[in-house]
């Protein structure tokens, strides 16, 4: 029960509303919009990447993201920033994320996000890459995610 109090306090927080820098592009599989994916660039040397989105429910069903995948990595794992039972915080794996009706979720710096590990090639600033979600009920959709640099962005701060 404790375990799923902390994951929902996670996606509450990850609904609350990001300020990004860009529209970005948008990608839909039936009531599912996915919009501002990005990740920063890589070093040679980095194993993995954190990737960030917005999904938003537009449908009148719950629907929930199953997993993410690219060509060059290992399956995407989603992981949330969550409060412990000693009232720390600690980023846990959830296995899927749940979308409400109406609900849109970011996935952020410091609350949910995509780990891509076993990255087998460097990411760099200004280029794209195509990753596959999967959704419960909406099916497969390819989405591209923008790559930036390092710190070159402002989607974690509080829409004002």
């Amino acid at each position: 029960m404790f375990k799923k109090s902390m994951i929902a306090a996670a996606l509450a927080l990850a609904a609350l509303p990001v300020a990004a820098h860009h529209a970005g592009d948008q990608f839909r599989t039936g009531p599912m919009v996915v919009s501002h994916a990005w990740t920063e660039e890589t070093s040679p040397m980095a194993h993995a990447a954190e990737v960030f989105l917005t999904v938003e429910n537009t449908g009148e069903a719950v629907d929930r993201l199953l997993s993410a995948t690219t060509s060059f990595t290992a399956p995407g794992v989603f992981q949330a920033s969550v409060m412990t039972e000693t009232g720390a915080v600690a980023v846990r794996e959830v296995p899927a994320i749940e979308i409400a009706p109406g609900q849109s979720i970011t996935f952020q710096p410091g609350g949910i996000h995509v780990v891509l590990n076993d990255v087998k090639r460097n990411l760099e600033a200004g280029d794209h890459f195509h990753m596959t979600l999967v959704f419960e009920e909406a099916g497969a959709l390819e989405i591209d995610v923008e790559i930036e640099e390092h710190g070159d962005h402002d989607h974690d701060a509080p829409a004002g």
